[in-house]
This record gives structure tokens, sequence and C-alpha cells, in this order.
């Protein structure tokens, strides 16, 4: 049974790595060696109850939406991750972060998100009839939060991305000498994918912040103002052009709706899959078998698990 789990989790872990025996090296460092059986003993401490208590989670959802008849296809997996990459690569200019960042950050693959993503919309799709977002929950919000939508102070801006310093100083100086329009140096030189169809426009208010992007555009004076090239590595080389200036300015309505009633639906969402993640996790009949090792790391026990079975634990999450 051990044996089982043991090779279970390093497979997951360790995509590809099968086990031949516990006393196999696994590295060696100076003269000592770290065996396979030490390595797969070190995950299922610190990784084996997550997860173990991740799979049980999504087995309980993948069961539930079974009997109400839910699939999620891989184009509609392929579709929302696409959807939150533009949406993060798009912002990055203020965030810093990208798509590909973000992996990084939080520990995951491609193939690692799209699989916590699969069980996600299952969740989504359980929910959605639960869903009451109408122009009526949109506008109320928007009347009764006015001081939400009040920009103390922002700027509209448009930019041209470019991975090589000196091609992109050659084209500033181009701009400004004016030699080249900067509508035509988006066209002809921007790497950026997800602006360069519409001029370079960035579609949002930019507010003053402690961001090169922010502080290069709120140091030019006026709208059509073109910033000197600005280093944002690793995701390259700027030049930015001040479009509008505002001030104490009430964003209209029609501008806002449709990403207010994202919002809406977002929060909503969220909370009714959580909702609904509980109450599956609570109705499925569910237990821990496998005996982890002393030590090993439980976050819903305060830390430590007793190493025993039990029930299911609280996984975090689909």
């Amino acid at each position: 049974m051990r044996r089982t789990a043991a090779l279970a989790v390093a497979s997951l872990l360790l995509p590809g790595a099968l086990l031949a025996a516990p006393d196999d090296p696994a590295a060696k460092i100076g003269t000592a060696t770290i065996t396979e059986g030490q390595l797969v003993q070190a995950l299922l401490r610190r990784y084996g109850y997550v997860t173990l208590s991740t799979m049980m989670a999504r087995e309980a959802i993948a069961q539930a939406a079974a009997q109400a008849g839910l699939t999620v296809t891989d184009a509609e997996v392929e579709a929302r991750i696409k959807e939150f990459a533009d949406w993060k690569d798009r912002h990055a200019i203020l965030t810093g972060e990208t798509y590909a960042m973000y992996l990084v950050g939080q520990g995951l693959t491609k193939e690692l998100y799209a699989e916590a993503m699969h069980y996600d919309l299952l969740l989504e799709k359980m929910v959605a009839p639960q869903v009451q977002v109408t122009d009526q929950t949109v506008a109320q919000y928007y009347t009764g939060h006015a001081q939400e939508f009040v920009v103390d102070e922002a700027m509209r801006a448009s930019y041209i991305r470019m991975a090589n310093l000196d091609q992109a100083t050659k084209v500033h100086d181009q701009i400004t000498a004016g030699q080249l329009t900067f509508d035509a140096a988006v066209t002809q030189y921007s790497e950026d994918d997800l602006t360069k169809g519409v001029g370079g426009k960035y579609d949002g208010w930019v507010r003053r912040m402690d961001n090169p992007f922010s502080m290069a555009l709120f140091g030019l004076q006026m709208d059509a103002d073109i910033s000197p090239v600005v280093d944002m590595r690793p995701l390259g080389y700027y030049i930015i052009r001040r479009d509008r200036y505002v001030r104490n300015y009430t964003l209209p309505y029609e501008e806002v709706r449709d990403d207010l009633r994202k919002q809406l639906t977002d929060e909503q969402t969220a909370n009714l899959k959580d909702a609904q993640r509980r109450q599956i996790l609570a109705a499925v009949k569910a237990q821990v078998l496998y005996q982890f090792p002393a030590g090993a790391f439980a976050p819903n026990t305060g830390g430590a698990a007793a190493g025993g079975g039990g029930a299911a634990p609280a996984a975090p999450g689909p």
C-alpha cells in the first residue's frame, strides 16, 4: 500500500519518473547519495497530503458533474485559459506580471493549470443557473457606488513594445524627428499582438502609481506627447504616447457597464462555486486510507498530519 501510494505521488510530481527501487540513487552531492526512496518520502511529507486532498476533491466534483449530465471540453478549457492569459498580458504594463510569469509564481505548468481549469469549469456549469446579474443589478450598483467610478487623475495611453533596445531607440528617433508617425510605427514595429491591431491603445485608464509605465506616462506634459524609450524588461522596451488626461472625472455608465457586469458576474459565480464545492465535499462518502509519513504537512490540521487514515480532508480547491 505504501509503495503504491509513493509511486503515485512521485509520478504526479515528477512526470515520467518510475522508481526501479527505493535504494536507487536520485542524486549525488559530494560523497553522499540521495535515494529515490528518500526523495519520495520528502515529497510525501511536503506535498502528499495536499495532492491527495486535491485529487479527492476533483474526483468528487467529477462525480457530481456526471450525475448532473455536465461535461467540459478541451476547447472550452483552452478558450477560458486564453481569455485569462490575454487579460494578464494586456495589463502586464501596470502589474508587471504576464500570464507566463503568473504560472511560474503559482508553481504551475500550462498542463497543470489546464487540469485545474477543467474542474473549475465543471463547478461553474453546476452553478450557472443560479447566477443572476441583470441590467438593473448593474445599474443599481453603479448608482449605489458612485464614488468608485470617480477618477482623481488618470490618462489614456497608446504604446509600442519592442524587444530590442537599439531598434526601439531608432524607431523613437524617427517618430520625434517627424519621419514616422506613431500610428505607422505601431503597425510596422510593435511586437505586442494584443494592441498592435488597435493602434497600440491600452484599453483602460492608467492612474498615477509607482510603475515604470505610469511614471513615464505622467511625465508627459501634453496629449500626443511621446515618451523616451522606457526599459520595462523582461516585458520589453516601450514608447508611450499620452492620449488623454482627466482629473476628477466620473466614468460614464456606458463606458464601465460591460466590465462592471463581468465583475459582478464573476464575484457571484465565485461565491456560488465555493459553496457548491463545500456542499459536494460534505455530501460525498470519502476516507483517507494512506498512512502518511510522520510529520507530513496537512494544512487543515494545523500543519502536521497524525500519520493515520481518517475522513476526507477539505481540499484547497479544484
